[in-house]
């Protein structure tokens, strides 16, 4: 079985990644594991802000069907949920306040802090 590590980070600007050209001393964990990684060359945002991101990324659905506080409706499927029914255990670390529990985004991660 592969590992899966989902790396989201706020406002990160890919000129300042060594993988993409910059120098790789500001950011050698992101350099070494490069090699070994998927790797996007284009990322599209499926929100006009980070929260409103959520939604594509652990969902792959668009925001406005969430409503302002963007609560995770009972129907919609996570990552976490969909990946756990093929074996693979699960983990989120995170450090925004909108990615909690308290929106229902915990739901199917064995892991979650």
């Amino acid at each position: 079985m592969k590992n899966v590590i989902l790396i989201t980070i706020d406002t990160l600007r890919r000129d300042v990644l060594g993988c993409y050209g910059n120098r790789p001393t500001l950011t050698p964990f992101m350099d070494s594991i490069q090699e070994k990684c998927l790797r996007f060359e284009k990322a599209y945002a499926t929100g006009p802000y980070t929260q409103a991101s959520f939604p594509g990324i652990l969902t792959s659905t668009y925001y406005l069907e969430y409503g302002r506080q963007m609560m995770l409706p009972a129907g919609k499927t996570l990552i976490s949920e969909a990946v756990k029914k093929e074996g693979v255990i699960t983990a989120a670390f995170h450090s925004n306040p909108y990615l909690s529990e308290d929106f229902g985004w915990n739901r199917g991660w064995d892991i979650f802090y």
